[in-house]
């Protein structure tokens, strides 16, 4: 952008070198700002279209009430937009001499950016209403002295999941909650727990082991008759002064009384960790991380709290507890349900809860969770990597067909048509046959290094010559145990038919290695296709342009699917909060498809 402000100020009389140099940074500013305004118009029309009442400021309820059947973007895109108009925000701010215009912008960006990703959000907060407000006096926070805020018992309600805990523990943790306060207690027991030692009246609800927790909590939370539930999982003690439900419900209530705040958490052997949590839910794959992008409040903007929260009972019943779930799965459940219907976490360092345990979580809590949102792999918060099979969290490899118009076909199901490869490759090697990927395979190989998750089949050529003895591959699927078999489909293509799966073979004459200059055409050209050395097309790249034509580089659903749109585009996702849906991934470039996903910053 340099070079051309430098022709233009050749083109006009000398001035001074203060004045060359503004109207350098001039035009500077205008070509960042005209490319700024362009990306960011772009950006608007293209994600406010494909977000049409999907719900991302926790504020608006009533859409967030109704189902959403529209077509949206997935949060993961929707953060990476925002972060993109943010920077280009900065780019205008840092630019000399802003206009007016630059002014009107910078602020138009942010307004965007606010409405793809609402940790973004630039209003100024509401006052807080329900409790005394607070100010810094240069050395700490001081919460000043204020009439007509309701006493904290007619706001909020405890709820305390307590099957199997100590009863020194639980009386421990009911005497903490009612010092100072006479807020309304719902403790959850077992059948066998013994009654709580305190002098305090709290509702006690108990269960078999047979009730799920969540069931439980659905349960409890009818009982509940204020605006506000303090969901106390694992306490082990309860202090007001390290943890002021107060300064949480404040808050809240500055953000309009919705959402979800929670706070850091030490356990018993003196360890602390502010619990927020980053997720990402993508090819079937979850990630959690520790850590986080934006604050407010002095509080840390969360996908997911590791300890306890408090949240409006509104919240609660449009977003129940699973009632088949138990255990801390059961609240990383919840959480990413929180998070998809457009409400926001925050974790407030400064408000500490005691715990007895850090919240850690083991294979059979992640199978849980993946059993729920249909994940083959957990990169946890621990920075442990769980992985599971098709059986272990109820994934089928059925009906692809069907599968791919909307949905990326699961990583186990994409090994098991991988399998058909397989056995085509040892067999041509026990044979000294040639084949070569074509079509939707060999445009795998080439944009993914793997095969295409919107894809049911495979597609070689065989050399013509050759079909006698590839007819003979059924026997050779018999000797394997395969449970695969031969199908003759025409003169020309033979079909390997398995229960999931099929390939299609399409005699060549002759193969197109021949094309090679002279010294390679002894060596057939191959590919790392699903971590398998695969025999290619003798130009891959040369061969997917012209079979697939325009655009091959960008993605296009299979061409079986009825309304498919141009290469660069996915049809809108029949269930948009299934993370397994296409409309969720870029439709063009190749490390979101990686597994589990390259996700660059």
């Amino acid at each position: 952008m340099g070079r051309p402000c430098a022709g233009q100020s050749l083109a006009v009389p000398l001035k001074s070198t203060k004045d060359d140099a503004r109207q350098v940074n001039r035009g500077k500013t205008v070509v960042v700002l005209w490319s700024v305004v362009g990306a960011a118009v772009l950006t608007t029309l293209w994600t406010l279209a494909s977000t049409a009442n999907y719900p991302t400021d926790p504020r608006i309820k009533q859409a967030a009430t109704r189902p959403s059947k529209e077509p949206c973007l997935s949060q993961d895109m929707r953060r990476r937009l925002a972060a993109s108009l943010t920077r280009l925000q900065r780019d205008i701010k840092s630019q000399p001499g802003m206009s007016e215009q630059g002014g009107r912008w910078w602020r138009e960006l942010g307004k965007v950016a606010a409405q793809l990703d609402p940790r973004l959000h630039r209003e100024t907060l509401r006052p807080a209403t329900l409790v005394c407000p607070e100010h810094y006096d240069g050395t700490k926070f001081i919460v000043e002295r204020c009439t007509g805020t309701p006493p904290l018992a007619k706001l909020v309600s405890v709820v305390v999941p307590a099957r199997g805990w100590h009863p020194s523990r639980v009386s421990q943790v009911v005497r903490g909650l009612n010092t100072g306060h006479n807020l309304t207690i719902i403790l959850i027991l077992s059948n066998d727990d013994p009654p709580p030692d305190t002098n305090k009246s709290v509702l006690v609800l108990r269960y078999d082991d047979t009730v799920s927790d969540g069931k439980a909590l659905h349960e409890a939370l009818a009982n509940v008759n204020t605006s506000f539930v303090f969901l106390g999982d694992s306490l082990a003690y309860f202090s007001w002064q390290h943890s002021s439900l107060q300064r949480l419900l404040r808050v809240l209530d500055r953000l309009g009384g919705e959402g979800v705040a929670g706070g850091s958490y030490r356990d018993e052997q003196g360890q602390w960790r502010h619990g927020c949590l980053q997720r990402s839910l993508t090819n079937y794959h979850a990630t959690f991380l520790s850590g986080y992008q934006h604050s407010a409040q002095e509080c840390m903007y969360c996908d997911d709290v590791l300890g306890p929260v408090l949240t409006s009972t509104r919240l609660l019943q449009h977003v129940p507890f699973s009632h088949a779930l138990s255990g801390p799965a059961l609240y990383r459940d919840w959480h990413t349900r929180v998070t998809q219907a457009g409400y926001l976490t925050l974790a407030c360092p400064d408000v500490m809860f005691f715990l007895q345990e850090e919240p850690i979580m083991d294979t059979t809590d992640w199978k849980i969770y993946a059993t729920q949102w249909s994940l083959q792999s957990v990169h946890s918060y621990d920075d442990e990597q769980y992985s599971f099979t098709c059986s272990e969290v109820g994934i089928r490899c059925s009906d692809l067909r069907k599968k791919i118009t909307w949905y990326l076909v699961p990583p186990c199901c994409r090994e098991a048509i991988m399998g058909g490869i397989t056995i085509l490759d040892n067999f041509a090697q026990e044979k000294g046959l040639s084949y070569e990927l074509h079509h939707g395979s060999l445009l795998g190989a080439v944009k993914l290094g793997a095969f295409l998750p919107w894809d049911f089949d495979q597609d070689i050529y065989y050399n013509c010559k050759d079909r006698r003895t590839w007819e003979t591959l059924d026997d050779f699927l018999k000797t394997k145990n395969t449970g695969c078999h031969m199908r003759m489909s025409t003169a020309r293509q033979l079909v390997l038919q398995c229960t999931t799966f099929f390939v299609d073979m399409v005699c060549r004459k002759p193969l197109t290695g021949h094309t090679l200059p002279l010294p390679y055409r002894n060596v057939t050209t191959w590919v790392e296709y699903g971590k398998r050395r695969v025999s290619v097309m003798a130009n891959p790249g040369n061969a997917i342009r012209d079979q697939i034509g325009p655009e091959n580089l960008r993605h296009a659903q299979h061409w079986r699917v009825p309304g498919r749109p141009d290469p660069g585009a996915w049809r809108p996702c029949q269930t948009p909060a299934t993370q397994s849906c296409l409309d969720h991934h870029p439709a063009d470039g190749s490390l979101t498809f990686s597994h589990p996903p390259v996700c660059l910053p």
